[in-house]
């Protein structure tokens, strides 16, 4: 009934709206606004007829005001009015036939029906009493036959005994043999007691009628702050599940954040000790979106106090319910997001540690329900996961490994759910990591027709999503690596073709969203790229034009605080290239390049067994070596090609791809070493890379 009444409510565009959401009053105003539009189209007659069936559908339980429904015979309806509002209404699913010891009998489809429909929710208010009063009856008869008609259990005189009467002349079809009995008992110990028990009977009607008052009073407020409450976590649900995986691949921070706060505002009113699973698991969704968005405008510090939160949330729910599946998948994503914060900044171990638990957690759900595509999804991730650590360190059988597992466990979830549309993006960041495996490793060709396949599905999702903003920003990033790739290989061609349209996409997200500093940073980089590319054709001012943007941009972020280190590191290497170039048109000193170099050395020293790290200092050595070689200073040349030298040999017992050594045969080649390197070199242009002693910066 929502999604029809969505779908009714949708723009001229065809998007289902969150205020049409709100219009319909939610999930339970839907089924209420359905009721009202069948029960408008029922004759006069019929329509008469509601307040039979509702007294026959509804109970309220004698000591509270609680309302349910029940089943009834279709034979307790009596006339043909009720029949036919009863037909109609299972027509409109909104009731549900069905037999009953095969008799015809019927009932609510959703209870929520009864208590959002304003007509049914208005009697059930104006013959509270009576429905109240008939449970009762019926609760006492059935205790009164099982404790042998004991005079002892008949009902009292006064209240009891009057509402009971009063229920049975009201609702007179719906008494048994039984609790008529019961009350014709009931009526004659009353007459016998009455005039010897005047006073006391008036004395305790004033005080049930005033306990009843209270705790009618009472439940009263409990029942609307539970309805608030409901309501506050259907919303809450809605926006952190539905609404905010919709906005993701646009990439519209601010909606994001807003979201985020919105739901967590909702939630911060009550102490997470009284709070229920439900609303737990929802705050961990809330304080997790909140650091996602910080993390994507670079506030680490913030963002790891909203995960840090998120994580202790999810695992208070998982504690309160450790059976629950969404308590269990909270609690793995809200690790994964921790994870992730230290994995960029290249805290390896400590993002193992919540990464290896977001693989537990993820097991543990694949086992409860095995074909629950979600949570293969969620496996796979896990594994992704893992294998960048891996990767990032220079174990590429490992990562590979870890990435291949990966990719068919996702393929094995786009069978089961074949429409969805992120679940294949999510397969083609999988294989873009296989695919810079087999770059590692040397299989440049096999690499190159996977990055140039992720591309094309990409091209795919896009034209399908147009405004999947996240997904083109990954589209320039994958057509980014792919030039970097062709650049290796010596195809400039190529590579100036994709750098050129990578830089004309991040170039339009970073105008369209400018507060999006991993946006700016994508940018930068591939201007920095292509800066490369102008340099080998011998397009100097080209060169220096690239390069004074991509200093523009990470300059504004190098300054921002809580700046992530692979951020500061481009930026000393856009330094870098700029130095060179001044160096070569005769306005630079090799000396300008300290400061940078001073930056990539404390890159080193804090993360030592990050590989990446170790070439970009070499680079940035062997280029302020060129320069000191330039200026004549052959000796500081040779201290700095030999420290490069030196940084990149730390690494090659356990990885030796092919840019740490391009950089390693180039430093060797400097120093005058071919020799050493003759086995290096002659791989590197086996594999397909040209010019092996050009050094990328």
């Amino acid at each position: 009934h929502t999604l029809q009444a969505l779908y009714e409510r949708r723009d001229a565009t065809g998007r289902l709206r969150f205020q049409a959401y709100r219009d319909i009053g939610g999930l339970e105003g839907a089924l209420a606004h359905r009721a009202e539009n069948v029960f408008a189209e029922l004759p006069a007659d019929v329509q008469r007829s509601l307040d039979r069936v509702l007294s026959q559908l509804i109970v309220i339980q004698s000591d509270s005001d609680s309302i349910s429904a029940r089943r009834v015979l279709g034979s307790a309806l009596g006339d043909t009015a009720a029949h036919a509002l009863v037909e109609a209404f299972i027509r409109a699913r909104l009731f549900i036939g069905e037999l009953n010891d095969g008799r015809p009998a019927f009932g609510v489809a959703h209870e929520s029906l009864l208590r959002q429909w304003p007509r049914a929710r208005d009697w059930a208010l104006d013959n509270r009493r009576l429905l109240q009063a008939r449970a009762r009856l019926k609760r006492a008869a059935s205790r009164w036959v099982e404790e042998g008609r004991r005079s002892d259990h008949l009902l009292n005189p006064g209240r009891p005994l009057s509402e009971a009467l009063e229920a049975a002349q009201r609702l007179s079809d719906d008494l048994n043999d039984e609790e008529r009995e019961l009350l014709r008992a009931s009526q004659r110990q009353s007459r016998r007691r009455q005039l010897l028990r005047v006073a006391a009977v008036v004395v305790l009607a004033i005080f049930a009628g005033a306990s009843a008052l209270l705790a009618l009073l009472a439940q009263r407020a409990r029942d609307e702050a539970e309805q608030r409450r409901e309501e506050a976590l259907q919303l809450s649900d809605f926006m952190l599940v539905d609404l905010a995986d919709k906005l993701r691949p646009l990439g519209n921070l601010k909606l994001l954040d807003s979201i985020g706060a919105k739901a967590l505002s909702q939630l911060e009113g009550r102490p997470e000790a009284q709070m229920r699973v439900e609303d737990l698991i929802n705050r961990s969704r809330a304080l997790r979106t909140v650091g996602e968005v910080m993390m994507a405008q670079a506030k680490l510090d913030e963002a790891r106090s909203a995960f840090v939160r998120a994580d202790a949330v999810a695992r208070q729910a998982v504690s309160l319910a450790p059976g629950s599946p969404d308590a269990l998948a909270e609690s793995g994503i809200a690790a994964y997001w921790l994870g992730s914060h230290y994995f960029r900044q290249r805290l390896f171990d400590d993002a193992q540690v919540h990464w290896i638990t977001y693989l537990d957690t993820s097991e543990r759900l694949v086992r409860l329900e095995p074909d629950n595509a979600e949570w293969l999804i969620e496996l796979s991730y896990a594994l992704n996961n893992l294998g960048a650590i891996e990767r990032d360190q220079g174990r590429i059988d490992a990562a590979i490994a870890y990435f291949k597992r990966s990719a068919a466990i996702k393929k094995i979830a786009i069978v089961k759910k074949p429409d969805d549309a992120m679940l294949r993006y999510k397969l083609i960041d999988t294989l873009s990591w296989i695919s810079s495996g087999d770059e590692s490793q040397g299989r440049l060709d096999d690499a190159a027709a996977g990055y140039a396949e992720q591309i094309g599905m990409l091209r795919a999702l896009i034209a399908a999503e147009p405004d999947a903003q996240a997904w083109e920003r990954r589209l320039a990033t994958s057509l980014l690596t792919s030039s970097r790739l062709a650049q290796l290989r010596g195809q400039l061609d190529s590579a100036a073709q994709q750098i050129d349209e990578s830089i004309v996409r991040l170039s339009k997200l970073t105008a369209a969203e400018a507060d999006n500093k991993v946006w700016r940073r994508d940018l930068a980089h591939a201007l920095m790229e292509a800066g490369d590319i102008a340099q080998r054709r011998g397009d100097r001012a080209t060169q220096r034009a690239l390069l004074r943007r991509a200093e523009s941009l990470s300059r504004t972020l190098r300054t921002d605080a809580g700046v992530l280190p692979a951020w500061k590191q481009l930026d000393a290497m856009i330094r870098l290239r700029i130095v060179e170039t001044r160096i070569i048109d005769g306005s630079g000193r090799a000396a300008d390049a300290d400061d940078a170099i001073s930056e990539l050395r404390g890159f080193v020293e804090a993360a030592p067994d990050d590989i990446l790290n170790s070439i970009a200092l070499a680079n940035g050595l062997i280029s302020r070596g060129l320069g000191h070689q330039h200026a004549g200073d052959d000796d500081a040349a040779q201290a700095d090609w030999r420290e490069a030298r030196e940084r990149l040999a730390l690494h090659l017992a356990k990885a030796q791809t092919p840019q740490l050594l391009l950089s390693w045969v180039s430093a060797n080649l400097l120093l005058g070493d071919g020799e050493h390197v003759a086995v290096q070199t002659t791989w590197l242009k086996k594999i397909g890379v040209r010019d092996p002693a050009t050094v990328q910066l």
